[in-house]
């Protein structure tokens, strides 16, 4: 089964996500470059890094991935209302909305489908290699 479009723009998006986040904590240390800018600025590295490797695994349909991209998500989201009330508010509100709709993309229909199929193939291949 080929990977639908609605997945592959969620891997798109998260890809975008990640560029935004690291433009934001590099700002962070040069708005704040003292111990608290670089714990923040390393903190929003990180997490975009984990994030950048975790989509490699959605764009192979791996359900884990799709549940952890999620959860970031839903922190994501969290952390821009934050953003937004701090003052960043353009900033803040493009990377809610991307947030938003790598949700969707992830969970709707044809995503699924394609994640459950994935899901079963590396099942019947790991039951065929013992």
């Amino acid at each position: 089964m080929r990977r639908p479009f609605t997945l592959t723009l969620a891997v798109l998006l998260v890809w975008i996500y990640v560029v935004l986040s690291v433009i934001v904590a590099i700002s962070a240390l040069a708005a704040d470059p003292s111990v608290v800018g670089l714990f923040v600025s390393l903190l929003g590295t990180g997490v975009a890094v984990v994030a950048a490797i975790i989509a490699f695994s959605l764009a192979r349909g791996h359900s884990w991935a799709r549940i952890v991209i999620s959860v970031f998500a839903v922190l994501a989201v969290i952390s821009e209302v934050t953003q937004i009330f701090g003052g960043d508010v353009l900033g803040g509100i493009i990377r809610l909305a991307i947030q938003v709709v790598v949700l969707w993309l992830m969970w709707n229909s044809s995503s699924s489908t394609y994640i459950k199929v994935k899901t079963a193939e590396r099942a019947v291949t790991k039951e065929i290699r013992g």
